[in-house]
């Protein structure tokens, strides 16, 4: 399973314990590639460390900051789903027909979202200001993205790859 973690928008990234909920939930089902730049790779080293502590790194390849972007595209053809917000990696998905879960904030997915391929596009459902395209959200909390909860994308991940015998 692809994990893109970081955007290029602070507005645009999913919070890190939301990614911590979601991994620790699936790893007994599912294997990961976290992917992102060299700023995610200082940003999201919090979250790596913890994972690690909990030996979860034993399932989970840790390319952040140490990729070319020919390199991401090789890594996402690996995979059988790739979870990601509104990156490049998004498109690079599609364009290799990998199913995605795409999480959509401050940008509109109608605009920005896929258009087509497999997705599931998840939002906010609370949120009055989709697509608002505000960098710095005046709202507490990254309460664009923090509103879209791991359960909801674990149950994206099952209805676009099913349960494949107890593993994603």
């Amino acid at each position: 399973m692809g994990l893109v973690l970081g955007t290029s928008w602070a507005t645009k990234e999913w919070p890190q314990e939301k990614w911590y909920s979601l991994i620790k939930s699936l790893q007994y089902r599912a294997n990961f590639v976290c992917l992102g730049g060299p700023k995610e790779s200082t940003q999201y080293k919090p979250l790596m460390d913890s994972l690690t502590a909990e030996g979860i790194d034993q399932i989970m390849l840790n390319m952040l900051g140490k990729t070319t972007l020919q390199e991401v595209g090789a890594l996402i053809e690996s995979c059988d789903v790739v979870v990601t917000a509104d990156t490049g990696s998004l498109h690079i998905a599609l364009a290799l027909n990998k199913p995605v879960v795409a999480l959509f904030g401050p940008t509109d997915p109608k605009l920005w979202g896929p258009l087509t391929g497999t997705f599931k596009v998840l939002v906010n459902d609370e949120l009055d200001c989709l697509g608002c395209r505000k960098r710095r959200c005046p709202k507490p909390d990254q309460y664009c993205m923090s509103g879209i909860e791991p359960v909801r994308v674990k149950k994206a991940i099952f209805e676009l790859i099913g349960d494949r015998n107890g593993k994603v």
